[in-house]
């Protein structure tokens, strides 16, 4: 990062709830690029720090999950990381499940 003086944000983890995992990753990354002043720059330069501190696990996830076709944005490829980590719930599921559980 910019500076040493700054906490880099941890691994993102793909294991236990991997939806709270990437809000935390997600918080901490945002607030060390606004602290580092490197939020400015452009999304190139954004999205190859995202994937440096984001941990290998996560990387081979982004280089064999075709997040690289097409021109690709930050907000782009934190939308793509989002929909992975924390897919839509099918509600009507959700509510069968609940609705046919035993006492």
């Amino acid at each position: 990062m910019a500076s040493s003086c700054y906490v880099v944000p941890q691994k993102l983890s793909l294991g236990g709830s991997v939806a709270e995992n990437w809000s935390r990753f997600k918080q901490s990354f945002e607030i060390c690029l606004t602290a580092t002043g490197l939020s400015k720059q452009d999304d190139h330069r954004k999205i190859a720090i995202l994937l440096n501190v984001i941990g290998e696990d996560v990387l081979a996830v982004y280089d064999t999950s075709g997040f690289t076709k097409g021109k690709n944005t930050y907000e782009n490829v934190l939308c793509k990381f989002e929909g992975y980590c924390a897919p839509k719930k099918n509600v009507l599921y959700e509510r069968y499940l609940i609705y046919n559980r035993f006492p």
